[in-house]
């Protein structure tokens, strides 16, 4: 596994962590491949996390999409593109955090 990729999904940091959770959930809940929910998470970058972790975020992520908000109506106004979700990314740090030692 390349250096970058391993560093970005080691499950030690919190964006790390946040993301294994997120590849999980895209795995699982919306059906892509594992390959793709890797793809997908990794597309959020460790700003939106930290922003997470200060308040509500949100994101639509699909294979080739990452919308990010506030505001989840807003996010929904244009709609969710063919094999995406709206995921609550504040749910998934707190979700860390309570994890965490």
């Amino acid at each position: 596994m390349p250096r970058a990729l391993r560093y970005r999904l080691d499950g030690v940091s919190l964006p790390a962590r946040s993301r294994l959770i997120l590849v999980e959930t895209l795995a699982t809940q919306l059906g892509l491949a594992l390959a793709d929910a890797v793809g997908a998470a990794m597309g959020v970058p460790d700003t939106e996390i930290a922003h997470a972790t200060a308040g509500p975020r949100f994101a639509i992520i699909g294979r080739e999409i990452a919308i990010f908000g506030t505001d989840p109506a807003a996010l929904l106004r244009g709609g969710i593109p063919a094999a995406a979700i709206i995921v609550d990314l504040s749910a998934i740090v707190r979700a860390v955090l309570r994890e965490t030692p």
